[in-house]
């Protein structure tokens, strides 16, 4: 794979990693994660505790001061696995259902997830891998699943 529109935001013993899909057009043209103003990823960070405070999408380089970590999958699950096992992140957390069905290959994934599995899917090596709904407006609907599955993959930090 060529050079990726926004490059990984990973570091060595970062507690989560947070996979989307691939960046979004906003996020591309202004070279910032999560930059539409539309998505709620930054407000979820900071309601489900993450972050003390929202931080705005220009802020995004500083996430792994909070063991915070970012990524996409694109098409390429081999290197975003690879990329994964290098760093160690302590979990992984999937920003929708496609990142995780790309990542996966797999067609046919559960589309809602037990409220007692709290959207963990598997392990990546010594990290858990878990799976939310999505932070953009589309999504709405699922933020408050969203949001409790955000602060119980918190308490795994603790």
């Amino acid at each position: 794979m060529g050079a990726l529109p926004l490059p990984p935001l990973i570091a060595d013993g970062l507690d989560v990693v947070f996979v989307g899909t691939e960046p979004g057009r906003e996020s591309v043209r202004r070279g910032q994660y999560y930059a539409d103003p539309t998505n709620c990823f930054y407000r979820h960070l900071a309601d489900a505790g993450f972050t003390p405070r929202q931080l705005r999408p220009e802020q995004f380089r500083d996430l792994p001061a909070y063991g915070i970590g970012l990524d996409d999958v694109y098409d390429d699950a081999d290197e975003l696995r690879a990329r994964l096992e290098s760093a160690r992140p302590r979990a992984v957390c999937f920003n929708n259902y496609e990142a995780l069905r790309r990542f996966a290959r797999q067609d046919r994934l559960p589309r809602r997830w037990r409220r007692d599995a709290a959207g963990r899917y598997a392990q990546l090596g010594e990290a858990t891998a878990w799976a939310t709904s999505d932070s953009s407006w589309n999504a709405s609907k699922y933020w408050p699943q969203r949001l409790d599955d955000l602060r119980a993959l918190l308490e795994t930090r603790r």
